[in-house]
């Protein structure tokens, strides 16, 4: 009795909210889960989705072959790769530019920490010419991006 109470509430607050907010742009992963929100900002940033897609391709490398055994180094890349979209996610929420710039700034950091831990990959052998060059690629536009937003939201301040 008390599943199907709850089953019913969250069926209800459901239609409500799916009523209520038809006409609300919606991004897909909130469809996915059943909500229907504005898209933030930064997802509409290029930078964001780079650096997004660099921190999935980041997982990828480091599922497999020798670098997904040496815990340490793939713990430490992949939390540099989450960083640099994290940041800009965070710091677009924050209520002032000097703040944005300041988790800008923060991302800007862990690409180039990412980039050293590469580097290190690929003269221990983890990775390979190729697949570095293909990272630094990312890096360099990435961090282009990175570069110019923080000029454009340093003139706000």
């Amino acid at each position: 009795m008390e599943v199907f109470y709850i089953h019913r509430l969250f069926t209800t607050y459901q239609q409500g909210i799916s009523s209520t907010m038809s006409n609300i742009s919606t991004y897909p992963y909130y469809l996915k889960w059943g909500y229907n929100l504005e898209t933030p900002n930064y997802m509409k940033l290029n930078v964001w989705n780079n650096s997004k897609d660099l921190a999935v391709e980041i997982y990828k490398l480091t599922m497999d072959g020798e670098l997904s055994r040496d815990f340490g180094l793939k713990d430490q890349i992949r939390r540099a790769a989450v960083s640099i979209a994290s940041n800009i996610a965070e710091g677009s929420e924050k209520s002032s530019s000097k703040d944005y710039v300041r988790y800008l700034n923060i991302a800007k950091g862990s690409i180039a920490e990412l980039l050293t831990q590469l580097i290190i990959a690929k003269e221990i052998g983890y990775i390979n010419e190729q697949q570095y060059r293909m990272f630094y690629e990312k890096y360099t536009e990435i961090m282009k991006m990175l570069v110019g937003l923080i000029k454009s939201k340093s003139k706000l301040e």
